[in-house]
């Protein structure tokens, strides 16, 4: 490495080519990177989905979700198992080990379901497994409305019309439809019409099933011609359906369908409904494929919108309700705009500094140059450009300038003592490649446990790591390679050659003696010389200007900056010759600030991740369980009034409430619950936060009667969405449990800050039990199931056959006219037919009870549990937890009964205590490298205090801003490990040449520090400049990298104030003991300095 910068100057045409090489790739390289919001992130959860129709939790625990967790339990690799029985669907999700590869986990998941299919009940349907990432929710979201159509009619557009359109575009994977109605048939029989011709469901379901027939009867041969034969018998209408045969009287006479039901076309049973702004409508979510850019697809699909339009009903109205291409588009956007803020506050400062337009465009072309090639390397490991490896470049940004700070600082030493260009040029970077390259490699390191840290944080943090790492590789290489070129050259303003010919007849020579070579060599040098063609006249231009801003601070700014340099350097070397001969007191006093300042962290709250205002909030509204649709559209109305008043900044709002059908209901299927999504206007067109807004409508809504209300904090980086705060309560009983439960709740709700607590045992689900008397049922020739699926037949109904109209099918629903069964009086009344065809009413067969079943049944680990959760409000996640344990603590636990607290705060716990582990693994690493260095292990302990000391920094940073320790505070933290180290890596390093050199120990030191003065501040204010764009939280997004910019510029500010005094001091003193005590290895050669 020590001959890299001799070759470069030496062959500067060679390593610009190189460089322009560089950005080539780069920019190739970025204009295949994938656009996401996150890395790809493969949480290790798979969840199974079962649905039996009509079935009480008690029996979805029993038949279904027992089964499945006793199979998929064993599983190798399953860390928990959470269920969630409810009326009509299991839902068990497998929490793996995280590095499992879920591809074989989920075919042995399937492969564990087939085993027990035959144990499962007929009428279950086949389960779904699926898994979950972030990056698979719903690029778009679509509304359908209209003032004049039903919402049936708006289905049926929007699944005739609009989803196989948008399905073709390139880049979409799916648009599923939710809200409106069904098309559905409806046969609904009457009671004493059937007893009259003496028929009842059964019969009359499977006539129509029989009379709705197309069948293939053969071919038949005539001639030399074969006809198909088919027999047609299908319902083509309506009225077909309504003149449909069912029986006939004993006098002969036909029985049609209209004689016993009335034959509907209608709608099937609401079980849930979707309103927009107001009205009843229909969404679309719309989904991309999986290797797509999600803005390309976002935005080919709304460039097709106004086609779409076109094709509709003119009162029919097609919008955008929410894209998530926009808030990635603007967070991408501001992270940009803060990279190049963050590169116009690095050049300033090296202008200031350097004293040189020159000089300052030297070091700011690393920047560049860094960043671009570093698009390749992403592009190559399969790297996305997403918000955390954005934000690594723009960390990036400040620490790839410090190799070239240092470098070029140096050669502008050797410049000023007299030496020549090139030279300096080559001495300079020589005798700094050394420390240059293992700072680096300090800084390195630290990403390396990043990269092994398991969980959430380690997963979404290794683009970042990767990112800057790539990025300070290229950057040192062109530290050491072509900033001597340019340093050479320019110092002494030439720019390719460093002969005075005509450029412009530089060049024809150059072209004649190309032409003059054969043909091969022509043709592979071609692309160099093409390369050299373009950047002469680019080069000589910036040649210009960078001329014209040299002359210009060297005329104005240099004199006067210089001599505050001067001035500056020479008061911290005065300065420090006072505090080292005090040098314990200087150590102590560095010391005791870090201990005074560890209580600062108790005084700070935690979460998980930054809240961001993502411009929209999302309301749960929950009723007693079994409350009707049209009662429960009633609080949703009452809900979306009280929106609409508080709530300025509104720009849409949607509503969607009751029952979800298939995976989509998984987490939500008891049909007593809604959600309110409120769109709000952009961040830049409000004077409220997002949480301010929360906050005064939560204590709004609190009014409606008789709904539990929350907020809801959609979390993509929770696989469980569990981010709040949840006390899991287990025991034998199931009614102790909700006794401690409603304890609980009341002790939480005393917590100040808590906005409200939920229950899972809160209330019950009324339930009609039907007891069948086994001895009646079998006198009259029956048998229990015989009963059972009449009754079901009868208020549940039965799907007879299909229609098909225009393409489409239909179901053919036969049911009971719920004019008769509207009361458990009227279902004790419900005439059932014997097999001798006498009528016996219900009451006769079975007795009728209420009774008030769970409304689910949550169990982990196959153990039942009441879960209570709890809204924070404004109060951080650490301190709620804290606070909870205290007030849970003191309750009465009987023996057997326990809590657990689970959630964010379970995630939280981990993930800290991962990224501690590596913060101080990174530290070990750190201090091997700088050994391999000094061949030491006394001067890099000397400088490892350095990691100790930013910590004060860190906390009074977060203190001073109210910035709650996060997992992206905490990265921050690991960052810094290998950051502050750098700077005295340089600093001993000289120090040690000078001691080579036969400088006696104090006056090395005070030179030495004096020295390296200029580089550390420079090195440091460019990675804190660099950083301050981001601390100011500007823009979408920024939330999240907020907390990791504030600890590492407080960190770095405070460890490189204490370094300039508290590293000299240890090296005095540690050095005067190692003398002391006869072993000195201060006076060894460093193998790895270069001496002049």
């Amino acid at each position: 490495m020590n001959n890299l910068p001799k070759l470069a100057v030496n062959r500067p045409i060679t390593f610009m080519m190189i460089s322009i090489m560089l950005i080539g790739f780069g920019l190739f390289g970025l204009s295949n990177l994938r656009l996401n919001l996150y890395p790809d992130v493969s949480f290790p959860t798979i969840t199974v989905f079962s649905t039996y129709e009509g079935v009480a939790p008690e029996d979805i625990e029993a038949l279904i979700t027992r089964q499945i967790e006793e199979q998929v339990g064993s599983i190798s690799g399953v860390r928990r198992v959470r269920s969630l029985s409810s009326q009509g669907a299991s839902v068990v999700k497998l929490n793996f080990n995280w590095g499992t590869d879920l591809f074989v986990a989920e075919t042995e998941v399937r492969k564990r379901l087939d085993m027990i299919r035959r144990g499962l009940p007929d009428d279950v349907d086949q389960p779904i497994v699926f898994s979950y990432d972030p990056n698979d929710e719903p690029v778009l979201v679509l509304a359908l409305t209209s003032s004049t159509r039903s919402p049936r009619e708006l289905r049926t557009l929007a699944t005739r019309q609009i989803e196989q359109r948008i399905e073709r575009i390139q880049g979409i994977a799916s648009a599923e439809t939710a809200g409106g109605f069904d098309r559905q048939i409806n046969v609904r029989l009457s009671n004493a019409q059937m007893r009259t011709y003496n028929l009842d469901i059964a019969t009359i379901s499977n006539r129509l099933r029989q009379e709705n027939v197309q069948v293939p009867a053969g071919e038949l041969i005539e001639g030399e011609t074969v006809f198909s034969l088919r027999t047609i018998g299908d319902f083509r209408n309506i009225d077909q359906i309504r003149n449909s045969i069912v029986s006939v009287t004993e006098d002969g006479n036909p029985v049609y369908l209209k004689d016993v039901a009335r034959v509907e076309d209608g709608i099937a049973q609401p079980i849930g409904n979707v309103r927009v702004q107001g009205n009843d409508g229909v969404i679309m979510n719309v989904y991309k494929t999986s290797d797509s850019n999600i803005v390309s697809a976002a935005g080919g699909v709304v460039e097709t919108l106004d086609d779409i339009r076109a094709i509709l009903p003119s009162d029919v109205s097609l919008d955008v309700l929410t894209n998530r291409a926009d808030f990635i588009t603007m967070s991408i956007r501001n992270l940009v705009t803060t990279g190049l803020q963050a590169v116009v506050l690095v050049i300033i400062m090296l202008l200031l500094f350097l004293r040189s337009g020159r000089s300052a465009l030297i070091v700011a072309i690393t920047i560049p140059i860094s960043i671009i090639a570093t698009f390749s390397i992403m592009d190559f490991a399969n790297v996305s450009l997403n918000i955390i490896s954005l934000s690594g470049l723009t960390l990036a940004v400040g620490l790839v300038v410090d190799n070239a700070v240092v470098v070029l600082e140096n050669i502008f030493r050797f410049k000023e003592d007299g030496h020549g260009s090139k030279e300096s040029a080559i001495s300079g970077a020589r005798e700094v490649a050394a420390p240059v390259i293992v700072s680096t490699l300090t800084t390195l390191v630290v990403f390396l446990p990043i990269l092994f840290v398991p969980g959430i944080a380690g997963l979404l943090f290794r683009d970042m790591a990767l990112t800057i790492s790539f990025a300070l590789i290229v950057s040192v290489l062109i530290a050491i390679t072509l900033i001597p070129v340019l340093s050479s050259r320019l110092f002494e303003a030439e720019l390719v050659t460093s002969d005075k010919k005509d450029p412009a007849r530089n060049l024809l020579h150059k072209l004649l003696i190309w032409r003059r070579q054969n043909v091969f060599t022509r043709l592979v040098s071609l692309p160099l010389f093409l390369l050299y063609f373009v950047a002469w006249p680019i080069l000589k231009i910036w040649a210009w200007i960078v001329s014209k801003m040299n002359v210009a601070f060297a005329e104005k700014l240099g004199p006067w900056l210089g001599r505050a340099f001067d001035s500056t350097e020479n008061a911290y070397k005065n300065l420090l010759r006072k505090t080292l001969r005090k040098s314990p007191w200087v150590i102590a006093a560095a010391f005791g600030l870090l201990f005074a300042s560890l209580p600062i962290f108790y005084l700070l709250g935690g979460e998980f991740f930054p809240k961001v205002d993502e411009n929209f909030i999302i309301v749960d509204i929950q009723r007693e369980p079994g409350v009707s649709l049209v009662e429960l559209e009633r609080t949703i109305i009452q809900a979306e009034e009280i929106v609409r008043a508080n709530v300025p900044e509104l720009r849409l709002l949607v509503s969607d409430y009751g029952d979800k059908i298939g995976i989509e209901g998984a987490d939500n299927p008891g049909g007593n619950q809604g959600r309110i999504r409120i769109e709000l206007v952009p961040v830049t067109e409000r004077s409220r936060s997002q949480m301010e807004i929360t906050a005064a409508l939560l204590e709004q809504l609190q009014n409606v009667p008789g709904a539990n209300i929350r907020e809801v904090q959609e979390d993509p980086l929770s696989p469980d969405g569990e981010t709040g705060l949840i006390v899991q309560i287990y025991g034998f009983d199931q009614e102790v449990k909700r006794i401690l439960a409603e304890t609980a709740m009341q002790n939480l709700r005393e917590i100040e800050g808590i906005v409200s607590v939920f229950s899972s045992a809160d209330q019950g689900r009324p339930e009609l039990r039907v007891e069948m008397d086994r001895e009646r049922i079998a006198r009259v020739g029956m048998t229990t199931a015989q009963v059972a699926s009449a009754l079901s037949n009868s208020v549940q109904g039965s799907v007879a056959t299909t229609f098909v109209d225009q393409g489409l099918e239909f179901e053919v629903l036969v049911e009971v006219d719920p004019i008769d069964r509207s009361q458990s009086t009227s279902l004790q009344d419900l005439q059932i037919r014997t097999p001798s065809g006498e009528w016996m009413p219900l009451n006769n067969l079975a007795r009728i009870d209420r009774y008030m079943g769970p409304s689910n049944i949550l169990r982990v680990n196959q153990e039942r549990m009441v879960e209570v959760e709890a809204d924070l409000g404004s109060l951080d996640l650490r301190s709620a937890t804290d606070l909870a344990n205290n007030a849970l603590a003191s309750m009465a636990w009987p023996e057997g009964y326990r809590y657990e607290l689970g959630g964010s705060a379970e995630e939280q716990r981990e993930s800290f205590r991962f990224l501690l582990i590596a913060f101080l693994i990174a530290g070990i690493l750190t201090y091997m490298v700088m050994a391999s260095q000094f061949e030491s292990l006394a001067e890099p302990f000397i400088i490892i205090v350095t990691i100790p000391l930013a910590l004060t920094g860190v906390l009074m940073m977060l203190w001073f801003t109210s910035t709650p320790v996060s997992v992206t505070a905490m990265v921050g933290l690991v960052l810094l490990t290998g950051i502050v180290v750098n700077n005295g890596i340089v600093m001993i390093d000289y120090i040690k040449i000078l001691q080579s050199r036969g400088q006696e120990r104090f006056e090395a030191i005070v030179d030495g520090a004096g020295r390296r003065l200029r580089p550390i501040l420079m090195t440091a204010l460019t990675t804190i400049l660099a950083m301050v764009p981001l601390a100011l939280q500007l823009g979408a997004g920024a939330e999240t990298w907020s907390p990791m910019a504030r600890a590492v510029i407080g960190g770095l500010f405070m460890s490189t104030l204490l370094m300039l005094f508290a590293v000299p001091s240890m090296y005095y003193v540690v050095n005067a003991f190692v003398e002391r005590i006869g072993f000195d290895s201060v006076h060894k050669e460093d193998p790895l300095s270069v001496e002049e």
